[in-house]
């Protein structure tokens, strides 16, 4: 359905086709590192804004920028079939956890500095992203859920993908790009 919707309005509108071919090339020219990165740096940004002290709206706003831009790199991701994409929200939603030492406990006090600057820096910034949308539950819990909903997202992208082979505009697109390669 929506391959036909945008083949018709390629047909009728030449400035909406070039639009869409000027996506379909950025999609492709887009690598894994890039989409890694974007991930990584979202995530990074909304922790060191999280755990400042500043007003709620630039917090909420950090928190909104970093989801869009999970989903949008899973569903990029997912789409070019980038599949070692997967491991960038697996380490960096399940690493802190590992990381983590509960102060005043036995293996706090066998820490050495090393550990308990990663322990404070995974918890005061990879983690603190995590902490609205946790509420009173797990932050553990809630991690694996994040990661299960980037999953979830990139499964989607693989689906797009699959239909957007439908549209005569994007195969026309793809196997230009495909001959230009050769």
């Amino acid at each position: 359905m929506i391959a036909v919707t945008i083949d018709k309005l390629c047909a009728k509108h030449p400035a909406f086709e070039k639009y869409v071919f000027e996506r379909i090339d950025a999609f492709y020219g887009t690598s894994t590192g890039t989409n890694a990165a974007i991930f990584i740096i979202a995530g990074l940004t909304a922790g060191m804004l999280c755990g400042a002290y500043i007003p709620d709206i630039p917090r909420y706003f950090s928190l909104g920028a970093m989801v869009a831009a999970w989903v949008f790199t899973s569903m990029l991701a997912g789409f070019l079939r980038q599949w070692l994409f997967i491991m960038v929200p697996a380490l960096y939603l399940m690493l802190p956890h590992l990381l983590y030492i509960i102060p005043g406990s036995s293996a706090a006090e066998q820490a050495s500095d090393l550990q308990i600057l990663l322990s404070d820096l995974s918890e005061g910034v990879l983690l603190q992203p995590i902490r609205p949308f946790a509420g009173d539950n797990d932050l553990y819990i809630v991690s694996i859920v994040m990661f299960v909903c980037c999953l979830a997202v990139f499964l989607l992208g693989l689906r797009f993908r699959s239909r957007a082979k439908r549209s005569n505009t994007y195969c026309k697109r793809r196997l230009e790009q495909l001959r230009d390669e050769e």
